[in-house]
């Protein structure tokens, strides 16, 4: 199963038509907040489903919830945008709310930067920003390929 991770796109969907052709064929889409409205849009450019979270850019009546938490290709994974685990100062509080959820993979945004970092049989993956990158990162996205194992790729500079 291939799945892209995007997300903290902030409402730029000339990026997301950019990435319509590579996203178009992914089995699933994830997006991890700031602007759930996107998510949406991504899923009507491309055909393909998107499960995604609210984010502290969202507003508060969005149909978004604040995480999910869903089992693909016998991995659980745990959905949020990291804003509520305080992610912009430290993994920490993400990385104990995926074990308490029993999680495999953990995945958020908020930051802005790309993260890929396995702590204790939990992967922390953070697909930085499509449109906003931080730090000395560029705009990216991550196709995450589950199978018996997993492959994490990073996309980015487009």
């Amino acid at each position: 199963m291939k799945i892209g991770i995007v997300g903290d796109s902030h409402n730029h969907l000339d990026v997301l038509d950019r990435l319509k052709e590579e996203l178009s064929r992914m089995d699933l889409l994830l997006h991890t907040g700031d602007m759930c409205n996107d998510a949406e849009y991504l899923e009507a450019i491309t055909g393909v489903k998107v499960i995604s979270v609210r984010g502290n850019s969202d507003p508060v009546y969005s149909s978004c919830k604040k995480e999910e938490i869903m089992n693909l290709e016998g991995y659980k994974i745990l959905l949020t945008h990291g804003h509520r685990y305080g992610v912009k100062t430290g993994n920490q509080k993400i990385f104990y709310r995926g074990k308490e959820v029993g999680a495999d993979i953990a995945v958020f945004g908020h930051t802005h930067i790309p993260v890929s970092n396995e702590e204790e049989g939990l992967l922390l993956l953070n697909p930085g920003s499509v449109s906003l990158p931080r730090g000395l990162s560029k705009r990216s996205y991550i196709i995450l390929s589950l199978s018996e194992y997993i492959k994490v790729e990073f996309v980015e500079g487009f």
